[in-house]
């Protein structure tokens, strides 16, 4: 997903979707192919030979795709003990969290709702993470899907944001992007990663997930 409201691309267009792949959400990561001597896009794999061209963008007046997952971010003052609870059940090896002051990353264990936070006492910190949304909850953040799914990926073609602004939910958020702000890197099923194969974007992180803007915001240039 792309929160719009903050997002500004400075160059977009439309590409063909390549053969044997299908675009599953906006702000996914796109890379160059070509199969059967057609050029097309298709969502990163995290290989260190793919070729960003930018991301999925769907500006449609009904919602594309469901949303399976979303992000989320909380802030505590952790109470003696170090143990907080977050208000929903974060997906495994999602979470991370960080001191809200100086940015230093926080070791954490997660069990169910609850994250314990090492050495952390007293301490204002953001808790950010990765959770299952309910069908409820995909049609109150995006509104009903298209009849039939995405037409797009019917007709061969999707939107591309190729440079901008991009506040996306699709990034890895168990990443510390604090200490990676331009190590910005192609991961599986076209989503930001801070680690891996994946080759480096031509991106910096310009705004960390936060209680009102759970999304990672990055200033962003793909292949012309």
């Amino acid at each position: 997903m792309i929160y719009t409201s903050l997002s500004a691309f400075t160059s977009s267009g439309e590409v063909d979707i390549a053969d044997g792949f299908e675009v599953a959400v906006e702000g996914q990561a796109l890379v160059a192919g070509i199969a059967a001597g057609r050029f097309g896009a298709a969502p990163s794999a995290g290989v260190a030979t793919e070729k960003f061209i930018g991301f999925s963008w769907v500006h449609t007046g009904m919602y594309a795709f469901s949303e399976p997952s979303t992000v989320k971010a909380e802030e505590f003052i952790v109470p003696t003990g170090g143990v907080v609870v977050l208000a929903r059940t974060p997906v495994a090896s999602t979470v991370f969290a960080w001191n809200k002051t100086t940015g230093a990353a926080i070791v954490s264990a997660v069990a169910g709702r609850n994250v314990t936070l090492t050495g952390a006492d007293a301490e204002q910190v953001v808790v950010s993470y990765r959770f299952m949304t309910t069908a409820v909850e995909q049609q109150y953040i995006k509104g009903d899907n298209h009849p039939g799914g995405y037409a797009g990926n019917k007709l061969r073609q999707v939107g591309l944001a190729k440079s901008g602004v991009i506040y996306t939910n699709h990034f890895d958020t168990a990443a510390d992007w604090s200490a990676n702000v331009a190590n910005v890197r192609l991961g599986a099923n076209g989503m930001l990663v801070a680690s891996g194969a994946g080759p480096v974007i031509d991106a910096y992180v310009m705004s960390l997930p936060s209680v009102d803007y759970p999304y990672l915001g990055l200033q962003f240039s793909a292949a012309a």
